[in-house]
């Protein structure tokens, strides 16, 4: 769960300068400002996710990691959803002329969650790779 906390932090305050600075500043349509965060998102996530396994020593076993991962993924997607009914903002959204690059915004927030639920795993194989090296 502290997985999931520090990433959805982080993701409520890039949106919240996205919202409150960035649009209103440069004038961009939500799906361009998601585009620019995405990357944001990506490499909070492999910091979190890298300070989430150093700090708690979570063993290097493939079933833990992705169980660590896909349970924050879990909660993420529940929470979001929440959000989305209980707020409003997401859901179908009619594509206008400004909105022409809304579908790789969503394209980019899927594989920033996908990312999310794997990042774990995938640090245990690069943990792997780097013992491996050593050795030789």
């Amino acid at each position: 769960f502290t997985y999931f906390a520090v990433v959805f932090s982080t993701g409520f305050l890039f949106r919240t300068i996205r919202q409150l600075y960035i649009i209103p500043t440069y004038h961009l349509p939500s799906s361009n400002a998601e585009i620019i965060e995405a990357p944001l998102m990506f490499i909070a996530v492999i910091i979190w996710a890298n300070w989430l396994v150093n700090h708690y020593k979570i063993p290097a076993k493939a079933t833990v990691r992705l169980l660590v991962g896909l349970l924050g993924l879990g909660v993420m997607s529940c929470v979001e959803f929440m959000g989305s009914r209980f707020v409003g903002e997401r859901g179908p959204v009619e594509e206008s002329e400004e909105e022409e690059w809304a579908w790789v915004a969503r394209v980019l927030y899927l594989f920033d969650l996908m990312l999310f639920g794997i990042m774990p795993w995938i640090l245990m194989l690069m943990e792997k790779g780097r013992g491996k090296q050593k050795i030789r």
